[in-house]
């Protein structure tokens, strides 16, 4: 049985229940609707991208090497900037800590950078940074840098707090071609990484699953 059967089959099952809860309930119905995406939307449209088309660029980091360096997740999509840099996007860079270190070091200077205040940085942390940064536009739009898996995630995140924001997503094949080129395997991941779930797509899920719900809990997508 394919993946796309089987959790149909799970829907199946517990339709009653499903029916029960949200019936009558438009704010319930919301609720499961939202969780439902939350669990099976790994993909997110990707609307025409031009260079001089955007007012930021806003990268969020995914893993961590060895000593506190980048490693090579964030040296990949810190790769996949200058590329835009080369291609003429001149828009200001916001960039966790990670991807604004390998940038430096690749000769791209990065205009605001967020960075640990109380021992780890979360996304909605980075992001509440991002928001106090005057370089962030309050209307127009912004060019989201992050690992594809972690696209969901950061675009509800500045969606949830910036309404105005148009978000502008690269193509995921694209992303992950430069990750690899930087010596990720083929989904993207950094086996050497020493934050465990960033070494392997199975891992990530899992991580990325539970974080997505406790984000939606809190209100912050």
């Amino acid at each position: 049985m394919m993946i796309h059967d089987e959790l149909k089959s799970l829907v199946d099952q517990h339709r009653n229940e499903i029916e029960k809860i949200s019936d009558g309930d438009p704010e319930s119905a919301d609720v499961l609707k939202n969780a439902c995406e939350l669990l099976l939307a790994w993909n997110v449209a990707c609307p025409t991208f031009e260079p001089g088309g955007v007012d930021a660029i806003v990268a969020f980091s995914c893993g961590l090497g060895v000593n506190d360096r980048p490693g090579r997740i964030n040296t990949g999509l810190a790769s996949f900037i200058r590329t835009l840099r080369e291609q003429g996007c001149r828009a200001p860079i916001l960039a966790q800590w990670e991807i604004a270190e390998a940038l430096c070091e690749q000769g791209i200077p990065v205009q605001f950078r967020a960075t640990r205040r109380n021992g780890y940085l979360s996304t909605s942390g980075v992001w509440e940074q991002f928001t106090e940064c005057p370089e962030l536009p309050k209307g127009g739009g912004v060019l989201l840098i992050a690992h594809p898996d972690h696209f969901l995630r950061c675009v509800r995140l500045i969606q949830k707090s910036q309404k105005g924001l148009k978000i502008v997503v690269p193509n995921r094949e694209d992303v992950l071609q430069e990750l690899r080129r930087n010596g990720c395997d083929k989904d993207g991941f950094d086996r050497d990484s020493v934050q465990d779930w960033t070494t392997s797509k199975p891992k990530f899920i899992r991580h990325e699953v539970s974080s997505r719900l406790f984000a939606f809990s809190k209100g912050e997508i």
